[in-house]
Order: C-alpha cells, then sequence, then structure tokens
C-alpha cells in the first residue's frame, strides 16, 4: 500500500512536470500575427502591424536575425536577413533582446520593438513611423568623383559615397584616371554640386573608410545614383545587395543598347 501511493505520488510529479514543460513551449512560440507584402517593384515588405489591407498573413517563426556586421534586427525571412553569413548571424528571441544588444529594427521588414501582444485590428491602425534622420537642410559642397560627394550636415561636412553605382576612377591613390572618369565627374559635379539635397539611407549607413553611404535626391525628385547610371556615366554596382539592385541592372542595360554616355564607343 506504502509503495503503492510513492508510486503514484512519482506518477503524479512527473506528469506536473512535463505538463509546465509542454506549457513552457506553447508560451515561448505565442508571437504577434505576420504580415507581407509584394510592392509593384518586388520587394517584399513585413510587419506585425500593417498600415492597409494589401498585406496578407503568413505563418512566422518567433525569433529575430541580426548580423555582426549591421546593426540592424530582422525577421528570419526578410529578404536582408536571407543574405546575412551563417558565421555572422546573431539570434534573438525578443525585441527587447536585440534592442539590449544594441540593435535597431531593420525598415524593410519593420519587426517589432515591443513582445507586447499585437492591437485589435478590428479598430483603426496606424503605419509605423519611418526612423527619423537629419531634420535640417543638407547641401552638397563639393564634388570628388563620379560616385562621391561631400555634404554638410548639421554644420559638419560629410563624405557620402553613392550606393549602387560605381564610376570610372579618377582620384584613386593606386590607379590611373580611367576612361571616362572626367566625363563622369563632371556630369555628377554638373548635377549636384550645390544644391541642396535628401539621403536615404539602406542597410549599412557608414563603409570602412567612415563615408556615409546613402541614395541622393535633388530637391525636384531626381534620384542622382539612378541618373549616373541612366545616362550611361557609371556602372551598377551588384557586389552588395541593396534595395535598387534589380531597378539598377535596368538602368546600365538601358544605357547600353542606346549607347548612352560611356557606352556610344
Amino acid at each position: 500500500m506504502r509503495f503503492s501511493l510513492r508510486k503514484k505520488n512519482t506518477i503524479a510529479c512527473f506528469t506536473l512536470f512535463i505538463l509546465t514543460l509542454f506549457s513552457w513551449g506553447l508560451v515561448g512560440n505565442i508571437q504577434a500575427q505576420l504580415y507581407r507584402y509584394t510592392d509593384e517593384k518586388g520587394t517584399i515588405h513585413f510587419t506585425d502591424n500593417p498600415p492597409n489591407p494589401k498585406y496578407e498573413p503568413i505563418n512566422e517563426i518567433s525569433q529575430f536575425w541580426a548580423s555582426k556586421e549591421s546593426n540592424k534586427y530582422h525577421y528570419p525571412s526578410c529578404q536582408w536577413a536571407q543574405k546575412i553569413k551563417p558565421s555572422n548571424l546573431i539570434k534573438f528571441n525578443s525585441p527587447a533582446e536585440a534592442l539590449r544588444a544594441g540593435h535597431i529594427p531593420c525598415r524593410v521588414c519593420n519587426p517589432p520593438t515591443s513582445s507586447e501582444p499585437p492591437i485589435n485590428r478590428s479598430r483603426a491602425v496606424h503605419p509605423r513611423q519611418p526612423e527619423p534622420t537629419h531634420t535640417s537642410q543638407i547641401y552638397c559642397t563639393r564634388v570628388i568623383d563620379g560616385d562621391t560627394i561631400v555634404v554638410k550636415i548639421e554644420g559638419k561636412q560629410e563624405k557620402v559615397r553613392l550606393i549602387g553605382v560605381d564610376t570610372p576612377e579618377t582620384k584613386h591613390p593606386k590607379k590611373p584616371v580611367e576612361r571616362f572618369g572626367k566625363e563622369a565627374y563632371l556630369f555628377t559635379k554638373e548635377m549636384v554640386e550645390g544644391k541642396e539635397v535628401r539621403l536615404e539611407f539602406d542597410q549599412q549607413r557608414r563603409d570602412r573608410y567612415g563615408r556615409l553611404l546613402a541614395y541622393v535626391y535633388l530637391m525636384d525628385g531626381t534620384f542622382l545614383n539612378a541618373e549616373i547610371i541612366k545616362q550611361g556615366y557609371g556602372f551598377a554596382y551588384t557586389r552588395y545587395p541593396f534595395k535598387y539592385l534589380e531597378k539598377f541592372r535596368a538602368h546600365e542595360r538601358e544605357a547600353r543598347e542606346n549607347k548612352r554616355g560611356m557606352w556610344r564607343e
């Protein structure tokens, strides 16, 4: 009788232990519903707070990924997360964990910044506000070469390397002036020097030389990075992924076919 009672108690304790583990597993897997939307450019956007009905609900694992080489954290299905090398991959179980490690949300997939449950979607929702950049006016003070300029931001001079475009060299310390380099330099100089500009950033804010990496827009809406390629003064620089990669490739192909700029000969 005493043995039977002890056996029953052991079974009860073991059952309670199993149920506790199971409940923890369930709690660990609870997450906000994830939504996905593919825009007209083919860019995939992820969010847990869809700003419009175009976003479709999908299933997603409850983890966030980051790279040792970047300060952004992503949903695992984000296009940028998929490009992280396994040796550089960092995984977080919550947004708070990622934030404590010094990471900020990716602006492409827009992961949450807290682990709070999603809001009631039967009510009106509002789009997530973009990460603030510079509020003061920005002017291009000098053009270094076809793909590098200097801007004045809040009284400070900053070198800016244009994302996704590569022009023939004119100022490289170890290379001679390349064919069509001077023409590319003069084109960029005429387009932007002395003018007010707007900067847009991608995943990485600076390169290893400390230069800002940016898309540069004139105040009339002209997209400088794209215009250089469109007019045949530069190549689409596809060594690293960026938001407009396929678009820039198409611009270069069109410039070649229409023999613009350096493609005339």
